[in-house]
């Protein structure tokens, strides 16, 4: 596809205009220092676009306290993104879970779901009540969050990568689906 019919689809799916598209690929391109094309600036901007549209007309919008933590959690959203436009599983993995966290942690403490015996709750402690509470009936996908997204964070420790599994698109393709089907969850129940 060429850059015109893409900026062309941009307009028609986000309703910016193409000053404002040419605008974000540019801050696109600087941030990625030249590593990208204007075709994958052109699908980075289209793919944040979408983000930021998608959790405004979900029930995601629920699960922000301000304006910060809705644009750090599209940033996120815009950073999987790119990571898998580069094929870097690795970091793809990382940010399922940081997005997972957010979602699970903000959800459980609305919902007053907060587990005991523990001062100060980490993620791990709120996928246990994930998997024992069966929230949004997943029991199985939150053990594999907990079996491999969670686990997975730890890799930005080159040590811990060093002496485990190397996280390849086998390893990505294996838990997208989970993420997918728990973030859809997610944006469809309002807080």
């Amino acid at each position: 596809m060429n850059v015109e019919t893409y900026i062309s689809k941009i307009i028609e799916k986000t309703g910016l205009t193409r000053n404002e598209i040419k605008s974000k690929v540019w801050i696109m391109k600087r941030r990625y220092k030249g590593l990208i094309t204007d075709e994958g600036a052109l699908f980075l901007t289209a793919k944040e676009s979408v983000i930021v549209q998608e959790i405004s007309a979900t029930s995601l919008k629920t699960y922000f306290k301000n304006i910060k933590e809705r644009k750090i959690f599209a940033n996120n959203l815009a950073s999987l993104a790119c990571f898998k436009f580069f094929s870097d599983y690795k970091y793809c993995m990382i940010a399922m879970g940081s997005i997972l966290e957010f979602l699970l942690i903000t959800y459980c403490r609305h919902n007053n779901i907060i587990p005991s015996g523990v001062s100060d709750p980490k993620f791990y402690h709120y996928i246990k009540e994930a998997i024992d509470k069966d929230i949004f009936g997943q029991k199985k996908r939150w053990k594999l969050v907990q079996d491999y997204i969670r686990d997975f964070r730890n890799y930005v420790h080159i040590e811990k990568e060093v002496n485990s599994d190397y996280i390849d698109k086998n390893w990505y393709e294996t838990m997208k689906p989970v993420f997918k089907k728990l973030y859809g969850y997610f944006k469809s129940t309002s807080l």
